[in-house]
């Protein structure tokens, strides 16, 4: 079978693995000068003007008066700044 994708079909070692936790972050609030978990288990982050709207797997939702200041995906975690004001 021949692809426009180097490396497909994949390999034994270089497939996507089937038994990967699932990609959701949690999200951490700082607030003087520590880390506070606002909500875990995000799904949906959207920016909406000066808020950040949250929404979990759960469906739980949240609006923050804040900025990304950080997203590890690597490590599941979005940190959020508060805005002042």
């Amino acid at each position: 079978m021949k692809t426009d994708f180097p490396g497909f079909p994949f390999t034994k070692d270089q497939g996507v693995k089937k038994e990967e936790p699932m990609c959701e972050a949690n999200a951490y609030l700082m607030k003087e000068g520590k880390e506070e978990l606002i909500l875990e288990d995000i799904s949906i982050l959207r920016p909406e003007g000066e808020a950040i709207y949250l929404q979990n797997i759960f469906g739980e939702q949240k609006r923050i008066k804040a900025r990304i200041k950080e997203m590890n995906l690597l490590d599941h975690r979005i940190l959020l700044e508060e805005i002042q004001g």
